[in-house]
């Protein structure tokens, strides 16, 4: 049996290739990386890190210092010595400082949204409202003097300014507000001394200066004393209480608070004196709250009289009444002691005749 070994043509062609040797095919992808060029990458990379970081210290001091300069022109502005508000061109309170709260007496944040004429007192709303209209008709700077009426009842007078300032949304209106009440107090107080005297007022002249006293300090009671030869009884020579004039009398000084405050220049108790003199009929009587005085001194330095405030309510500004007290009382110690020269000149002639 004859066998045959027959083969297809594709056989043969899968022969042929299997045949071909296998090449491999090599890629070329650049120079291979060096050691030298790794550690130059990672150096360069770390100065980057390094530039960042300082940069990043960079912007964290500014902002540390621009946060400094905000909290320093904050408190700069809350407690500067004017009050400054910003208000809308209606006269509605939209910002203010610290200061400008205390000087119309209310805390901060209720005053916003308020309209600022409402703490005006209203004998000089007219004023400010002509200076508002003048503004808004002129744009030019105004500034004018004014009594603010406060929560409790107290005058300040003060001192306005205004003026226009331009915003995104259009403008408002810059107030600045400074306390002048000591100033006026005082300007007062020497045009009072320089205008009394017996032939100008018509009255005596420590009368007026009780009346005096009381109206512009706001006291309940004003009581000027001479004391007397025994230097144990005074003898009130004009008493002002409750807007009328009282009768003089002679009391014992030793039975009253006076006892240990007459070799003092001055004194004076802001609120609660009741407490601290609970056996002073005077103050009992008077319902006081405040007590204020000073001594008179005679040219030949040994007191001769005193001045004595009473307020029912606490005093609203001690230093002020203290200086007013003092001012006032250099006339007041000279036109006593001329009036107990002038007594005894009259007791000697009596004496004579």
């Amino acid at each position: 049996m004859i066998s045959m070994n027959i083969q297809s043509p594709g056989d043969a062609l899968v022969k042929k290739l299997t045949e071909v040797p296998f090449k491999k095919k090599q890629i070329k992808t650049g120079h291979p990386s060096t050691y030298a060029d790794d550690l130059k990458l990672l150096h360069e990379l770390q100065v980057q890190q390094l530039e960042m970081e300082m940069h990043n210290e960079d912007l964290r001091a500014d902002q540390l210092t621009l946060e400094e300069l905000h909290q320093k022109h904050t408190e700069l502005f809350e407690f500067a010595p004017n009050g400054y508000f910003s208000l809308t061109p209606e006269g509605v309170i939209q910002e203010l400082n610290l200061t400008g709260a205390t000087l119309l007496g209310m805390p901060k944040g209720q005053l916003i949204h308020q309209r600022f004429i409402n703490f005006i007192h209203p004998e000089d709303q007219e004023t400010f409202h002509i200076c508002w209209f003048n503004l808004m008709e002129t744009h030019d700077y105004q500034v004018f003097k004014i009594r603010l009426s406060k929560p409790e009842g107290h005058q300040l007078y003060v001192k306005i300014a205004l003026a226009i300032g331009e915003t995104k949304r259009g403008f408002q209106i810059l107030l600045a507000m400074t306390d002048v009440t000591m100033v006026k107090q005082i300007e007062d107080a020497q045009t009072f001394l320089l205008g009394c005297s017996w032939s100008i007022s018509g009255k005596d002249f420590f009368c007026a200066l009780a009346e005096y006293l009381a109206k512009s300090l706001g006291m309940d009671y004003v009581s000027i004393d001479k004391f007397l030869d025994d230097n144990l009884h005074a003898q009130t020579v004009a008493v002002y209480s409750d807007g009328h004039y009282q009768e003089n009398s002679i009391y014992p000084v030793n039975e009253t608070a006076l006892r240990d405050l007459i070799p003092q220049r001055s004194f004076c108790f802001p609120r609660e004196v009741q407490s601290l003199f609970p056996h002073d009929l005077t103050l009992e009587k008077t319902s006081a709250e405040s007590y204020t005085g000073v001594t008179l001194w005679g040219s030949q330095g040994k007191a001769i009289g005193l001045i004595v405030l009473i307020g029912r309510k606490p005093l609203a500004d001690a230093r002020l009444t203290e200086m007013v007290l003092k001012q006032v009382s250099i006339r007041a110690a000279a036109e006593l002691e001329h009036r107990q020269l002038e007594e005894a000149i009259i007791q000697s002639r009596d004496k004579l005749e």
